[in-house]
């Protein structure tokens, strides 16, 4: 229990002391950075108008606006979840910034507590106490804490569900992993190569499919949700498929830097995004031009190959 709650602290201090050297007042400047005005207009529209949308028409790498004008048309634009957690700390008038952060600090010590946990029975107490204080004091994870990002809960929820599997807790886990698919889209293809193992394979059917079950009936009703509101299957959101696909087409040299540069300068992303009145069009337009990459040149532009 010491080492716990060592590993806990330690934690804790590191992320107090990033947010205290990495003020956080661009989510209120007049030039806020896309991923958190995004999170923050999403999450005060389901607080203000009870629903998961932008309002007026959002553009692909459009700033997300919390004064934004309807008509307030229900989208799935990003995974629910972390817009829904900031609207539940959305007290007052103005934007919770400090409240986040604080909840953030809290999961991101609790992440480095489980690691610890998930480490200490199969491999012992000094590779525990290893794992736990190199979560603790990770820079990127620090740094992501004090910030209004999706990151921070995803891990907790992706590091519960880890450490619940190794306690053989099934639907529990399942459960974890679900709500983490709903914080981070990226997670759903787990759940789904789970549930393909889960049915084609004699080992294990019943561990993989109590998770894949479990996670599946968490993630369902937003997907059914999806299904109603805009006509589509969406699963989880609609936002990053298409461009992360398109980006990994795009050959970026090795030691070139900030990738964004290379990605920005690129004419057909350019005109995909001028071309398409919303950020689901553009998604829909990249992985069209994406597919066709691939099949025009495989070998070279196949995400799948690591020298692309």
């Amino acid at each position: 229990m010491r080492w716990i709650i060592l590993v806990f602290l330690v934690a804790g201090i590191a992320r107090i002391l990033t947010v205290i050297v990495s003020p956080n007042d661009y989510v209120m400047s007049s030039a806020p950075i896309l991923d958190p005005s995004e999170y923050l207009a999403l999450a005060h529209n389901l607080k203000v108008q009870h629903t998961l949308s932008f309002g007026e028409p959002h553009r692909w790498g459009q700033n997300g606006d919390i004064n934004a004008t309807g008509p307030f048309i229900p989208g799935a634009p990003r995974a629910p979840l972390y817009p829904a957690f900031i609207a539940l700390l959305w007290w007052g008038s103005g934007i919770p910034t400090r409240c986040v952060i604080a909840a953030q600090i809290i999961l991101g010590a609790t992440t480095a507590g489980l690691a610890f946990l998930t480490a200490l029975r199969p491999f012992g107490k000094r590779t525990a106490i290893i794992a736990g204080l190199m979560c603790a004091l990770a820079p990127l994870t620090c740094f992501i804490t004090a910030s209004i990002m999706s990151e921070t809960l995803f891990t907790f929820l992706l590091t519960l569900g880890v450490y619940l599997w190794g306690q053989n807790r099934l639907t529990l886990a399942g459960v974890a992993f679900g709500f983490g698919a709903l914080a981070r889209a990226v997670l759903f293809p787990f759940v789904v190569v789970l549930a393909l193992i889960a049915v084609s394979s004699r080992s294990r059917r019943i561990e993989y499919g109590r998770i894949a079950l479990s996670a599946l009936l968490v993630i369902a009703p937003w997907t059914v949700r999806n299904l109603i509101v805009t006509g589509t299957f969406v699963p989880i959101a609609s936002q990053g498929w298409g461009s992360n696909l398109y980006f990994a087409t795009i050959d970026v040299p090795y030691g070139s830097g900030n990738p964004w540069s290379i990605y920005g300068s690129d004419k057909t992303l350019r005109a995909i995004v001028r071309g398409s009145p919303t950020e689901s069009e553009a998604e829909s337009a990249m992985v069209r031009t994406s597919l066709e990459r691939i099949r025009a040149n495989p070998l070279v532009t196949c995400p799948q190959f690591p020298f692309t």
